[in-house]
């Protein structure tokens, strides 16, 4: 039966560096991977060199409206390949990622579940924000619609008052400039807001500022990766 990797990808494109050798070594010893987008896997597995030929490898991608879809080819591939991957599109699989339902597959039929070591957007943003790390909570993407995202962030609010708690968001690109001005809106005056952008690559930005200086001082971003941290 097979090893079950979860595999790490770069969080920006080409940082190969990113990875630590034992990593992509492990990797080389995989030939059947199922992912996210089959055409980001197969440029990430030349880029490092994988000594298997991409044409001989089984590289199956999940449908993105019903990710379940490849759950039996997996149960069936997973008794008889002795090393199976799976990797997400970019950072850590099943962390603002889909595959915890191979995970969980792979657990209830008592296959070793092997996590590799390797970025996470959300960790690296935590680490560098000087917010707390000892209790936080990834709320993933906040509600679009304004009256919605004013209730969540009033929510928000009020738990910060509580405890000090982190509390963690990311959004999609085109709509960072939108939740920024909206956090400045609806936070406490005096909470802290960290924002880090294009994490690893040669344009990181991260900067942690209460909600006062933020609107004083102002930020440019465009459409760039972005992870906001709210905290004390």
């Amino acid at each position: 039966m097979a090893n079950f990797y979860l595999i790490p990808v770069p969080i920006s494109e080409g940082a190969i560096d990113t990875l630590p050798d034992s990593t992509i070594s492990t990797i080389h010893s995989i030939k059947v991977f199922f992912v996210e987008r089959a055409r980001t896997a197969r440029r990430f597995l030349v880029s490092i060199k994988h000594p298997i030929a991409i044409d001989d490898m089984q590289i199956i991608e999940l449908d993105k409206n019903e990710p379940s879809s490849e759950l039996q080819n997996f149960a069936k591939l997973i008794r008889t390949e002795s090393n199976i991957g799976f990797m997400s599109e970019s950072g850590v699989p099943c962390v603002a990622d889909p595959g915890n339902i191979y995970v969980r597959k792979a657990h209830e039929l008592s296959v070793k579940v092997i996590p590799l070591v390797g970025p996470s957007s959300i960790l690296l943003a935590l680490m560098a924000s000087g917010l707390n790390g000892q209790n936080f909570h990834f709320h993933g993407y906040l509600p679009v619609k304004e009256d919605e995202l004013k209730k969540k962030l009033q929510r928000i609010s009020t738990e910060l008052a509580k405890n000090n708690k982190t509390h963690i968001c990311i959004e999609t690109p085109y709509r960072n400039k939108r939740l920024f001005e909206n956090l400045l809106k609806y936070l406490p005056q005096k909470a802290f807001l960290s924002v880090a952008t294009e994490i690893n690559s040669d344009n990181e930005r991260i900067a942690t500022k209460e909600i006062t200086q933020w609107k004083a001082e102002g930020l440019s971003l465009g459409k760039e990766n972005t992870v906001f941290l709210i905290g004390n």
